[in-house]
């Protein structure tokens, strides 16, 4: 029912399509403002999954596989912490790259008590350089790497 022109990054929380399907952490309350055509809602054609059983590779579904469903919460997971970045405003930049998106400080905002090892902005002869920094979940490990 939603028109394929919609914006998706519009929404509160990273979204994600599979087949004719929206993936995302958040519930139809917390999308309805944003959706056209969505007072129509039957919640029996929605579908939850929990993400432990999905990370523990429990889930047992004929509508999707447990690899599928992973790929799904990686995804959403390396959206919501590029979505946050970007939110920062002026105060990260960002530097799309072949596979992902790396961010940057726009000037030195080390005061040598935040982060031991030096300079986060500095200039070498006429090139100024960044220390820059991207992130992306880890499901084997369960941890977040940056």
């Amino acid at each position: 029912m939603i028109p394929k022109e919609h914006d998706w990054g519009e929404m509160p929380y990273p979204t994600y399509g599979y087949k004719k399907f929206v993936a995302t952490f958040g519930s139809y309350f917390d999308f309805k403002d944003q959706l056209p055509k969505t007072q129509n809602y039957d919640p029996t054609k929605s579908l939850k999954y929990n993400v432990l059983d999905i990370l523990q590779n429990n889930l047992q579904d004929d509508f999707i596989l447990n690899k599928s469903l992973r790929n799904i919460v990686n995804n959403l997971i390396n959206k919501g912490f590029i979505n946050t970045m970007f939110k920062k405003g002026s105060s990260i930049l960002s530097y799309e790259l072949s596979n992902k998106t790396s961010f940057c400080f726009p000037e030195d905002v080390n005061d040598e008590k935040k982060f031991s090892f030096g300079q986060l902005v500095g200039k070498l002869l006429d090139r100024n350089w960044h220390f820059a920094f991207s992130g992306f979940p880890d499901l084997n490990h369960n941890v977040f790497v940056s």
